[in-house]
């Protein structure tokens, strides 16, 4: 299982895709424990859900912050069976984190 990530627009009735080259982010579940660390609340990443990428660029600053300054920490979560790793979370991260400034209208969906 891996988390899916992408922006969308209202475009009436359905909602469309506004970063084509993004639309394939994803990355594996298995560094949910670093992201419910560095992130607020317990649904981890999952809380930008919904979130426009103006209201979701704080908590990526701080979520970025906490991963960075503590390396050591975040990387003793990297999962045992490889398949994921500190490096990688923190790139799924800092990724978001540009789109958000990008198009900082747009919707952060998170499947």
């Amino acid at each position: 299982m891996s988390y899916d990530f992408a922006m969308t627009v209202d475009a009436g009735e359905e909602y469309r895709s506004v970063l084509r080259d993004f639309d394939d982010l994803n990355y594996t579940y298995n560094v949910s424990p670093m992201y419910r660390a560095a992130f607020p609340g317990e649904k981890g990443v999952n809380m930008l859900h919904g979130l426009t990428g103006e209201e979701a660029q704080e908590f990526l600053v701080s979520a970025i912050q906490k991963m960075q300054d503590d390396p050591n920490y975040y990387k003793e979560m990297n999962p045992s069976n490889g398949w994921g790793n500190y490096e990688g979370a923190l790139r799924v991260l800092e990724t978001l984190l540009v789109w958000c400034k990008d198009v900082p209208k747009a919707i952060m969906e998170i499947g």
